[in-house]
C-alpha cells in the first residue's frame, strides 16, 4: 500500500476534504517562473566541469525544450509524504491559495522542477539534460536524497565513464554557497578525464537510469566544510548548529544534474523520459539500493516494510528536436 494512504488512514476525519492521484507518473505543462535560468546559474558558477559541459552545449539554440512541474510534500513532526500528484504551475498556483481544512492542520512544503533539453553542437543524435530542484520552503527533514533520470531502451543514458555534473546550493538565498560532484575529473596529466573518486560514490549508474544521492545538509561532508568555511556558519538567518557539530540550513535548498543523452537507433524519434525524487523521512542504517525498471520506474530496495522515504515521479515524452505535449 503505498505510503500517502497510510498517512491518510490516521486522518480519517479529513478525508473528505482531499483528493489525491493514485497516477505516480503524469503529465504536467509547460510553464516557466524560475527567475534565473539554469544555463546562468551554471555560468555564474565557473566550474570547471560544467564548464566543458557548457561548451558543447547550444545553449542560444532556439531549439531548446523547457518544462516546470511541482510536487507537495506534507511536514509532519516524525515523517514526510509527497503527494503522488504531480501539479503544473497552474495547479500550484490554486493549491496555495486554496487552503483546506486538512491542510490547515498538516503543514505543507512545495518543491519545485524545472527541465531543460539542449541540442549538441554537430550531434543531432544527442542532447544536454538538465535536471533541476528547489525547495520552496526549508525542509523540515534534511538527510539524503536521491534525484534519478531514468528511461526505456530509446534512450542511451551516460555509464559510468561518462561524465555527469550535480551542483548543490544548501541555502538558495547564497548563490556563492555551491558544491559540485561529479563523477569524472580532468587529469592535466594525461590529458584526459579520469573517475573521480572522491565523489563516484554519491553517482549510482543503471542500463535504464542515474542517480545521486545528495545529502540535504548533515548527511554530505563537502557541503558540510563549504558552510563552515564560509562567512554564514554562525548566522542563524541562514544556518543552524547542531549538538553534534553539524549545520542544518534554515534556507530553502536547491540542486541541477546535468548529463549527456542519445537515442539508441537512428530511426527512433521519440523517448520517454522519467525524473524521480525520493525524499528521505527517517534515519537509516543503511543506504537503500536503487533499482531501476525497463521503463525507468524506480525502486528502492532494502527499506523494511517499505518505510524510510517517500517520493513521486513525472514522466516526459521526448520527440528529438520538439516536445511532445
Amino acid at each position: 500500500m503505498k505510503k500517502i494512504f497510510k498517512f491518510l488512514s490516521f486522518s480519517l476525519f479529513l478525508l473528505s476534504v482531499v483528493t489525491f492521484s493514485s497516477n505516480n507518473l503524469v503529465q504536467a505543462q509547460t510553464k516557466s517562473t524560475t527567475e534565473d535560468s539554469i544555463i546562468k546559474q551554471l555560468l555564474e558558477l565557473n566550474d570547471e566541469e560544467w564548464n566543458e559541459f557548457l561548451n558543447d552545449t547550444d545553449i542560444n539554440s532556439n531549439n531548446v525544450i523547457k518544462d516546470e512541474f511541482y510536487m507537495k510534500v506534507y511536514e509532519l513532526p516524525e515523517e514526510s509524504i509527497i503527494d503522488e500528484k504531480v501539479y503544473t504551475y497552474e495547479e500550484y498556483l490554486i493549491e496555495k491559495s486554496d487552503i483546506t481544512p486538512y491542510e490547515s492542520f498538516v503543514p505543507e512544503n512545495w518543491i519545485k522542477f524545472n527541465l531543460e533539453i539542449y541540442p549538441m553542437y554537430n550531434q543531432p543524435g544527442k542532447s544536454s539534460l538538465l535536471f533541476y530542484y528547489e525547495w520552496l520552503d526549508n525542509p523540515h527533514f534534511q538527510m539524503k536524497d536521491i534525484i534519478t533520470v531514468s528511461s526505456n531502451s530509446t534512450v542511451i543514458l551516460p555509464g559510468s565513464s561518462d561524465r555527469v555534473n550535480v551542483s548543490y546550493w544548501p541555502n538558495k538565498d547564497i548563490s556563492s554557497l555551491a558544491t559540485t560532484y561529479s563523477n569524472m575529473k580532468y587529469n592535466s596529466t594525461s590529458q584526459s578525464w579520469v573517475k573521480n573518486e572522491a565523489d563516484f560514490s554519491l553517482f549510482d549508474f543503471k542500463t535504464n537510469g542515474i542517480s545521486f544521492r545528495q545529502g540535504i545538509s548533515v548527511y554530505d561532508q563537502k557541503v558540510q566544510t563549504a558552510i563552515s568555511n564560509s562567512g554564514f556558519a554562525n548566522n542563524k538567518t541562514y544556518f543552524t548548529k547542531t549538538s553534534n557539530g553539524k549545520y542544518l540550513t534554515e534556507g530553502c535548498p536547491k540542486g541541477v544534474m546535468g548529463m549527456t543523452i542519445g537515442k539508441s537507433g537512428s530511426s527512433i524519434t521519440t523517448s520517454s523520459l522519467v525524473f524521480t525524487y525520493n525524499h528521505q523521512e527517517v534515519t537509516l542504517s543503511i543506504d537503500p539500493s536503487i533499482s531501476i525498471n525497463a521503463n525507468g520506474e524506480v525502486s528502492l530496495i532494502g527499506l523494511s516494510g517499505g518505510i524510510g522515504y517517500s517520493d513521486a515521479s513525472y514522466k516526459k515524452n521526448y520527440t528529438w528536436g520538439t516536445i511532445v505535449d
